[in-house]
């Protein structure tokens, strides 16, 4: 499901270009906007559920090592997988737009950099200059709430992450109400991370609630609100999106304990790649997007836009996996090891 979602984002954000170069209100063109504003940006819910789904699976049992190096353990593999790849992604769009831009002066710069350079580098607010790293930012705060619960909840994980779950929903609740102030672990997208840790706690203990039903439910309800709603998507989307994908998520994941689905190996790929796809679609669409606007606006151009893009995008996704990713995992894997109790005898 992350290389689905990463693909969803990434032709959403290719078709709203596209549909510019389309050159016509009509036809493929409504359709191009159809997709960006509904099944690309719902790419993003399911990453967020599938995030709480697998940060919970890893962290569900019970451990066995000193509590502080297991909260550091998961913090340091944590950073290692978001951070450095999305500095590099962050310079190259720097780069990208420094390059295309016309600045006429060092404050119009500043407003491509951000205004909080050291904010943004951290993911402690978004950077201009890679606005796709928004939603890093509420992946790293879900972190920060993870390894709260592994600090605190040292005996009893699976009831210190749904003791985490109900904190959240309260937070959220409380904001939504504005009873609180208003903070990003208060942003009701919040709640698809507690959705997607839900699933993982159901998996870890084997509760089994009619998946097919779940897989077709989801399904459903997710294809219904992406033909049957309009207007912001801000409004219905953790309900319309987020809860039947956690819904889908849950019934195949137990469909495939049961049964042991079979996923094609190309499937498997795109998903090891989507972190990379995610961060990496926004650059290459950027720089072929400035070309592409100075060509004549066609339904040709559109479509040699969205091919060469798309291309591109899987293409950097899987160098950018192979030779940038796969090896801070292996730093990741020999660093902070958990280590195994020393035997009895």
């Amino acid at each position: 499901m992350r290389g689905v979602a990463a693909s969803m984002v990434a032709f959403g954000h290719f078709a709203a270009v596209a549909e510019e170069l389309y050159g016509s209100e009509q036809g493929l063109s409504s359709s191009l906007r159809t997709f960006h504003s509904t099944i690309g940006q719902s790419g993003v819910d399911i990453f967020f559920c599938i995030s709480g789904f697998i940060i919970v699976l890893i962290t569900g049992k019970q451990r066995r090592n000193t509590v502080f190096r297991d909260a550091a353990y998961f913090l340091f593999r944590r950073i290692i997988r978001i951070y450095p790849l999305f500095w590099i992604a962050l310079a190259a769009s720097i780069i990208v737009e420094r390059t295309w831009l016309t600045i006429a002066s060092e404050q119009a710069w500043l407003t491509v950099v951000g205004h909080g350079p050291l904010a943004s580098i951290v993911l402690y607010d978004t950077p201009v200059a890679l606005p796709i790293a928004w939603t890093l930012m509420f992946e790293v705060r879900f972190y920060a709430l993870i390894a709260m619960v592994l600090l605190v909840f040292r005996a009893k994980l699976q009831k210190g992450i749904l003791i985490a779950c109900l904190g959240t929903v309260t937070c959220v609740s409380l904001t939504s109400l504005q009873i609180l102030p208003y903070v990003r672990i208060g942003d009701r997208i919040m709640l698809e991370f507690v959705f997607g840790a839900l699933v993982g706690l159901a998996v870890i203990n084997r509760i089994t609630v009619l998946p097919r039903v779940m897989v077709i439910v989801g399904l459903l309800w997710f294809l219904a609100t992406t033909f049957f709603t309009s207007g912001d998507v801000a409004v219905y989307r953790i309900w319309g999106y987020g809860f039947p994908a956690a819904l889908f998520l849950y019934g195949l994941v137990t469909i495939e304990r049961q049964r042991g689905l079979r996923v094609p190996r190309w499937l498997l790929a795109i998903g090891d790649w989507s972190y990379s796809i995610y961060l990496w679609h926004w650059v290459i669409m950027r720089s072929l997007a400035h070309g592409a606007l100075q060509l004549e606006h066609t339904p040709g151009t559109a479509i040699a836009f969205m091919a060469t893009g798309l291309a591109a995008t899987y293409f950097a996704g899987y160098l950018s996996f192979r030779f940038i990713e796969r090896p801070l995992f292996q730093v990741a894997k020999f660093s902070l090891r958990p280590q195994e109790p020393a035997p009895a005898t």
